[in-house]
């Protein structure tokens, strides 16, 4: 049980650390070329902004297909649907 925790606990932060990194370097980038803006960069800041933000709208998702009882109820569900052929583990 400590194993599956501590695996799911380096997940979460390599995925906040992948999906934060972008935004911090171009942040960076930002601070080290602070002459006139160019158009990548302003490009290349607004996908870094979209990726940091990608977490927060698909967390809550992830956490809830992770609990046992919305699995179990999730597959109630479908199984109540004829024909239905996803099979989820409870």
């Amino acid at each position: 049980m400590e194993g599956k925790l501590a695996q799911r606990f380096g997940y979460i932060i390599i995925a906040f650390t992948l999906f934060w990194v972008p935004m911090v370097v171009t942040l960076l980038m930002n601070i080290i070329s602070w002459h006139e803006t160019d158009r990548f960069l302003m490009e290349l800041e607004t996908s870094a902004m979209v990726l940091t933000c990608v977490p927060a709208a698909v967390d809550p998702l992830i956490y809830t297909m992770v609990t046992r009882q919305f699995r179990s109820e999730f597959s109630k569900i479908l199984s109540s649907i004829r024909g239905c052929p996803v099979k989820l583990r409870a």
